[in-house]
């Protein structure tokens, strides 16, 4: 069971990983196929970075102390946080996608022009949920393998 445990964040940094190169949401309209964003957010535009960053770390820190061998309480708080993190931004993605409202001037026709192209969730949107959910099963392995070594040890004599 610890080594399954230690495994699962591996997961989820590898599914991360993967999402930095596979969209995780990409324009429904093949006319503005520049518009996608990945687990790093959308290339040119940084305004998701600061909600991204901190997602890259605890899924980071999650992975590299699961190895650490007496640290399994503040462990599951990163992996749980992690997780959630994990989840609710792509969660968010499905709900509210991001968008692009265009507009402009037909000079030929002499009229407005415009529309709104909407991104929809990818592959990477599953990778993301994968993420999630390595991450999620390996904190319950972690909490139930202390209350497992708890139930083992033997009662203090009063």
């Amino acid at each position: 069971m610890r080594i399954v445990r230690r495994m699962l964040p591996l997961v989820a940094v590898i599914a991360l990983v993967i999402t930095l190169v596979v969209p995780v949401s990409v324009s429904s309209d093949p006319d503005f196929d520049e518009f996608f964003m990945t687990s790093a957010g959308q290339p040119g535009n940084p305004e998701l970075l600061p909600l991204l960053l901190p997602v890259w770390a605890i899924v980071l820190i999650a992975a590299a102390t699961v190895w650490i061998p007496r640290w399994p309480a503040l462990w599951t708080v990163f992996a749980f946080l992690g997780a959630l993190m994990l989840f609710v931004l792509p969660a968010i993605l499905v709900l509210d996608p991001p968008y692009l409202l265009w507009d402009g001037w037909d000079e030929a026709n002499d009229r407005a022009v415009g529309g709104m192209v909407e991104a929809q969730p990818t592959l990477g949107t599953a990778l993301w949920a994968v993420g999630s959910l390595s991450l999620t099963a390996s904190g319950v392995l972690g909490i139930l393998e202390a209350v497992l070594a708890l139930a083992k040890r033997p009662a203090r004599p009063r």
